[in-house]
Parts: C-alpha cells; structure tokens; sequence
C-alpha cells in the first residue's frame, strides 16, 4: 500500500517486508528504505503528517509501530 499527506514531500509505500519513503519534489525521485519487517499487514499516516503506523511482525514481536517522519 501507499500514504500521503499533503502537508510532507513524502509519498511512503509498504512492500510485504519493507517501508520506503519517496520525495516527489525530487527529480531523480530516490527511494529511502525506512524500515524493514517480516511481515507488514497495513500502514497509515496520521492526520498531523508526522508519524506512519505499520501493522506488522518483526521475529516474535508483532503489533502497531510508530515510525516518526521528521
């Protein structure tokens, strides 16, 4: 899946197993790995634009992360 909110230059999307940002004000558009899981089940963007949360496992652990964008 993907997220965006209006107010970052952000677009984030989620693999099965990763998370990675893009810049859509770059011209070369560069990916940055963000996070790696096992498993990712579903990602959001809070309404403020400052922190994504994944549902996912990472070995024994699994439930909701937070990953601050900023």
């Amino acid at each position: 899946g993907a997220v965006w909110y209006p107010r970052t230059p952000y677009i984030v999307i989620a693999t099965a197993h990763d998370v990675t940002a893009i810049d859509h004000r770059a011209s070369a558009y560069p990916a940055t790995l963000l996070a790696s899981f096992d498993t990712i089940q579903s990602i959001a963007i809070h309404p403020n634009g400052d922190t994504l949360f994944i549902i996912g496992r990472r070995g024994a652990e699994a439930g909701v992360w937070q990953l601050p964008l900023r």
